[in-house]
């Protein structure tokens, strides 16, 4: 099986090339600091006293302040993560200095692929929203207003039918996501050319994306139901401070969720490298178009500035 494989070179890379984990680690230590000790308290203190218009107004700037700090270091540590990535697929081995020349050379390309990614992601679940609202919620309320009586937010989340729904939708999603990095570090390309490549790559990639996303999305359910174990709105309120953030089973997850990271990478940039090697080798009249050559040993083709082969690993 083809995914076999490529998930086996992927762990071959992850096992050689352990300097993958600090992005996520530094960026998922940052952020614990940030939401544990500045944020959540403050949020939490909010919600159990009254409160005025300086307050609300004080949590809606902090929130605002976080989330933005958030989407930064969130962006540092993605941009760190695809070069180091790539350079592994490409050529075996990278460093930690990779993060840094991955933040000179890609830091606006990722930006962009992830604002056009994420702005499509927002407008799909706005028009999902409007439309659970006008075609179940209207139609229930102007039927009958006095029988109607909208699901609670946290027993709605809770049911396993929605958990599901939505680790699916998601796991689908940040496997696409992962997919549409790829060739802006892989191939050096521009924003738009990125996304069309990345998607054409998870088409062609077929039932590999498939075993991909099952492995992912089973493994999303064990984080999921892991962290809901130990993660509770009344615990959070008893205890507005870090603590709440540490219980066991939540940092678990989190754990899980940081170890795995790297290797969802590796496994989405080779799943898209051997994807376009096939097409390129498909298509030989554009070989010298896309900037590729042939592996000296399988007769893969490869990227022309490629140190190893992304097919059997060879040096050239």
């Amino acid at each position: 099986m083809k995914f076999v494989a490529v998930l086996r070179k992927s762990f071959v890379n992850y096992r050689a090339n352990l300097v993958l984990l600090l992005p996520p680690v530094i960026i998922n230590l940052v952020t614990f600091v940030v939401l544990g000790y500045y944020f959540l308290p403050f949020v939490l203190n909010s919600m159990r006293t009254p409160s005025d218009i300086s307050q609300l107004g004080a949590m809606l700037g902090a929130t605002v302040a976080s989330e933005i700090l958030l989407a930064v270091l969130g962006l540092i540590g993605l941009v760190g993560q695809t070069f180091m990535t790539a350079k592994v697929v490409m050529e075996g081995k990278t460093r930690l200095g990779d993060w840094w020349v991955g933040l000179r050379r890609y830091f606006w390309r990722i930006l962009g692929v992830s604002a056009v990614y994420f702005g499509v992601v927002i407008g799909v679940s706005f028009i999902g929203v409007f439309a659970y609202i006008f075609l179940v919620v209207v139609p229930a309320v102007v039927t009958n207003p006095t029988a109607f009586q909208p699901t609670p937010v946290p027993q709605f989340g809770s049911q396993p039918i929605f958990l599901l729904g939505t680790t699916v939708l998601s796991s689908v999603g940040w496997l696409v996501f992962y997919t549409l990095l790829a060739p802006t570090v892989i191939g050096d390309k521009r924003v738009g050319a990125s996304i069309v490549l990345g998607l054409g790559a998870v088409r062609k990639s077929g039932r590999t994306f498939l075993a991909f996303l099952l492995l992912f999305l089973a493994l999303s359910l064990i984080q999921t139901t892991i962290s809901l174990g130990g993660l509770s709105i009344p615990n959070l309120l008893s205890n507005p401070s870090f603590m709440s953030l540490s219980t066991p089973t939540h940092l678990l997850s989190a754990g899980l969720s940081t170890v795995l990271s790297p290797l969802w990478f590796l496994i989405a940039f080779r799943m898209y490298s051997e994807a376009d090697s096939a097409l390129t080798a498909s298509v030989p009249a554009r070989s010298s178009e896309t900037n590729r050559r042939i592996c000296t040993s399988c007769g893969t083709s490869i990227p022309s500035e490629a140190k190893f082969c992304t097919n059997c690993g060879v040096k050239q």
